[in-house]
């Protein structure tokens, strides 16, 4: 949709018309410097002291409004990356395209590919705030980091000393947002043993897609498919009734933080009715069980039109799809401090054949930290039976309340309808609060729809609803 149509008669314009402006610009986890350097020439654009780090970091600062010279400092913060999801028919190139914008009444969508509007709408409103001239505020130090939706690399190597902020507005995850899980990414290096596949068989690629994905905190209560979880059972049942070589398996779009919405393997076999039947009766099963969470699930089989030379060893084959089926995946346990939260949860997010190895992570997220070393414990023990080495990628501890009682008062005041909500995602808030000492930290932000998927909308009206409040909040501080 080009820029004109969408913004036309558009509710906090000033906020869509940043927001569509970023979604021009890659925002790739790994690959920011071209979003980095747009906030940089932002910042200079406004004449606004400005900073930005190796990390791609940025921190601009906004002294504060006629008559708040001597409040305290506010950091206002968001992430700048996104989470790379998109449909299996797209062609959609996240390192250079910029993503294509839809706006159907009241809702925003991009096509075929993630929104962005994690965290895109907490960048774009930290640019109104900036921008506003009329604004009653108090000095605004924003604060813009990178890589948030895989290790938080942005927040971790920020130079926090440079920070004179102890009330921290987090805009990312929902309004009001008091607390968040923890978590450990896992990474799992399977050896990869060749053979030659036998010459008589023939090869299929089997499919397992149609599920929705989204973001395994955000939406973990859901219970989401887990197409790589899903795909390993269709060959699982496979393997009960005749012998395949299997060849290659490739599941998730590379982020641990997603459910896996698609996942593709190849194998090569002799009887072709015996893979249909697996195929069906899984399918059936998956129906039944995803019926209400994840309905659209489907499993498709094709014959591949030339067979691949070279197969996974016996050993190779062993080692992954008894991963698949032992490792924990899903929600381990529920919270009782937190009804309606879980506990503990994981995730077997992504699935990578490479040349020599075969690929896969786990991400652990965690209320209570011996629940997390638990699960920890129990894929490194499977690890060492399987001979898969493993490694761990990050850790982030959770963020426990640590809201002040004058700041929930105000809170309170502003957000009547809502009520302070334990997040079962991982945010920054636990590395701000953890490296500014006696800072009181909030997460407040619209909510995002179907996160982490093809499907991320969000609603125009709750995104202006949302800025308002900030902009009134500000002005209490």
């Amino acid at each position: 949709m080009d820029y004109q149509t969408f913004m036309d008669g558009i509710e906090a314009e000033a906020v869509f018309r940043n927001f569509y402006n970023i979604s021009m610009v890659p925002r790739m986890p790994g690959k920011q410097q071209e979003i980095s350097d747009y906030m940089v020439r932002f910042a200079q654009k406004l004449g606004f002291a400005y900073e930005q780090d190796k990390a791609l970091n940025v921190i601009i600062r906004k002294p504060a409004s006629s008559g708040m010279e001597d409040h305290p400092s506010v950091m206002i913060t968001a992430h700048l990356d996104m989470v790379c999801e998109k449909t299996a028919e797209s062609n959609h190139d996240f390192t250079k395209d910029p993503l294509t914008l839809i706006r159907e009444d009241d809702l925003v969508r991009a096509n075929k590919t993630t929104l962005g509007a994690d965290d895109g709408i907490g960048v774009a409103m930290i640019m109104a705030i900036l921008e506003d001239t009329e604004l009653k505020h108090p000095p605004i130090e924003a604060v813009f980091t990178t890589d948030e939706e895989t290790d938080m690399g942005g927040a971790l190597n920020l130079d926090y000393s440079k920070l004179i902020s102890r009330t921290v507005i987090n805009l990312d995850g929902f309004a009001v947002g008091c607390s968040c899980t923890g978590e450990l990414e896992v990474y799992m290096h399977i050896p990869k043993e060749l053979v030659s596949t036998k010459t008589e068989l023939t090869g299929y690629s089997i499919t397992v897609d149609g599920l929705t994905g989204g973001h395994t905190g955000m939406q973990g209560m859901e219970q989401k498919g887990n197409a790589n979880t899903l795909l390993n059972r269709v060959l699982t049942e496979l393997g009960k009734h005749t012998d395949y070589q299997l060849l290659s398996f490739n599941g998730g779009n590379g982020m641990s933080s997603a459910f896996a919405s698609h996942a593709c393997c190849e194998v090569a076999l002799s009887d072709s009715q015996c893979l249909e039947e697996a195929a069906e009766k899984c399918l059936a099963g998956f129906r039944d069980e995803l019926a209400i969470r994840d309905p659209g699930v489907k499993v498709h089989i094709n014959q591949l039109p030339e067979l691949p030379k070279e197969a996974f060893s016996d050993e190779t084959k062993h080692r992954l799809c008894s991963l698949l089926t032992i490792a924990p995946d899903g929600i381990f346990t529920f919270s009782a401090r937190h009804p309606g939260r879980f506990e503990g949860a994981s995730n077997l997010g992504v699935v990578q054949t490479k040349d020599n190895e075969i690929f896969a992570t786990c991400l652990i997220r965690n209320r209570v930290t011996s629940i997390k070393y638990y699960l920890l414990d129990k894929l490194e023990a499977l690890c060492s039976l399987l001979g898969i080495r493993l490694e761990i990628e990050h850790e982030l501890a959770q963020w426990d309340d640590n809201m002040s009682d004058d700041l929930k008062k105000v809170l309170e005041e502003i957000y009547p309808d809502k009520i302070m909500e334990h997040f079962d995602g991982t945010l920054e808030c636990g590395l701000f609060y953890s490296n500014l000492p006696g800072s009181v930290v909030v997460s407040l932000a619209p909510t995002f729809y179907q996160m982490h998927s093809p499907q991320e909308h969000v609603f125009i009206s709750e995104v202006a609803c949302s800025y308002e409040r900030l902009q009134k909040l500000l002005g209490r501080l």
